[in-house]
């Protein structure tokens, strides 16, 4: 009894965690859109995904370019740019626009179900130190049963009156105190309620070995983004470098150009711009360049925002001071994104993902208690330098 409540709170807790997909989803049959539940979805149907519904199955992109928020899935807290031919998984949140996607794993092929089915068998796994303390319970419980019946037998024979009363009382505490029911129990409820706390905390543990073991490492691989920062990027300072165009001028364009862009590092700008109350200008001809930047053209100006490649793709030249001080943030683990007036970068506008308050702290005392921790990130080489540096980590990649 004990048992099955400590894992229906770790379903709960990972149902939780997890948000289960939809119920249904549109299918598109001969450029007919119906709704239909989850359950009827075949390989290889022709679904839509509208702004702000979560992904039904696994697939990938057919149409649309669009950012996914697989937090659910990946830990990640800034939503990932999708492409057509790129994966998507089920229970996913698209962003702002709409895409159309190939049914590829339904059912309990999906990542989603995998993922829960991993956490039930955890729960239900056994450690090695259980199936220890199991193998000695099926040897020790025999023994014990046979002791309270000698008892039993020697109370009712040789015992006071009334003899079977006692009898039974002492044979009753023979099996009471020497049945080793801690031992059944101890270890399973331990595992039930380390996965389920785990599942809560956003922790998939894969089974109960895995838990036991856990005392005995000595390395810890961490990412950065969500993990030892705050997952939140947020504008830190706009630059002018070209005297006919004001820092207020520079922040303008940028948000206006971000304003049509659903990007994260678009959406700080732009939450940056409203803070400081800045009037979004006209845009005309936005495109967004996969990768690059944004681009788009405002009273006849040619506006460009985003990296060194998208300079060199509208033909924008940098001028070695400004490139300079780019590289200057750039290596403090900031993002640095140009603005491009016509033929010149004209300035730019650092972004940063500031590191939780708690990480050095956290990290810190994990290396006191003898843990290595390293941290993979697929962020740049400077960026994740300037993080470990910081936070006085043992290594990165």
């Amino acid at each position: 009894l004990l048992e099955a409540r400590a894992h229906g709170k770790t379903n709960s807790a990972i149902k939780e965690l997890l948000k289960l997909a939809p119920n249904q989803a549109t299918r598109i049959v001969d450029e007919k859109e119906t709704t239909v539940a989850i359950d009827d979805i075949q390989k290889g149907d022709l679904l839509r995904v509208k702004p702000g519904e979560k992904v039904p199955v696994d697939g990938s992109i057919k149409t649309g370019e669009v950012t996914i928020d697989e937090s659910m899935i990946s830990g990640e807290p800034i939503p990932v740019d999708k492409k057509p031919g790129d994966k998507v998984s089920s229970g996913t949140i698209n962003g702002n626009k709409t895409f159309t996607m190939l049914a590829e794993k339904v059912g309990s092929e999906t990542l989603l179900s995998q993922i829960i089915d991993m956490v039930n068998s955890a729960s239900r796994s056994k450690a090695p130190i259980q199936k220890l303390a199991d193998k000695i319970s099926g040897y020790f419980v025999p023994i014990v049963v046979f002791i309270a019946v000698v008892t039993f037998i020697i109370w009712a024979v040789y015992g006071p009156e009334p003899s079977y009363v006692y009898a039974f009382v002492n044979a009753i505490a023979v099996l009471i105190i020497a049945c080793p029911c801690a031992l059944g129990l101890a270890t399973p409820m331990s595992v039930m309620v380390g996965v389920g706390k785990g599942a809560k905390s956003g922790v998939l543990i894969k089974n109960a070995e895995s838990l036991e073991k856990l005392n005995a490492i000595d390395i810890v691989v961490i990412d950065k983004t969500g993990t030892v920062t705050e997952g939140k990027p947020s504008v830190e300072k706009v630059i002018s470098a070209d005297a006919a165009f004001t820092v207020q001028d520079i922040l303008q364009r940028i948000i206006s150009l971000n304003s049509s862009s659903e990007h994260p590092l678009a959406q700080a700008t732009i939450r940056y711009g409203e803070q400081k109350q800045i009037k979004q200008l006209p845009i005309e001809h936005f495109e967004a360049v996969t990768g690059k930047g944004v681009i788009g053209i405002f009273n006849k100006e040619n506006l460009a925002l985003g990296n060194e490649k998208l300079m060199e793709q509208v033909h924008a030249a940098i001028s070695p001071e400004l490139m300079e001080q780019v590289k200057d943030e750039q290596k403090q683990g900031k993002t640095v994104s140009y603005l491009a007036v016509g033929d010149h970068a004209i300035g730019f506008v650092v972004i940063s993902d500031k590191i939780k308050e708690s990480s050095k702290e956290a990290i810190g005392k994990s290396q006191k208690e003898g843990l290595q921790v390293f941290m993979f990130t697929g962020d740049n080489e400077d960026t994740a330098k300037a993080v470990s540096e910081t936070l006085s980590l043992d290594g990165y990649k």
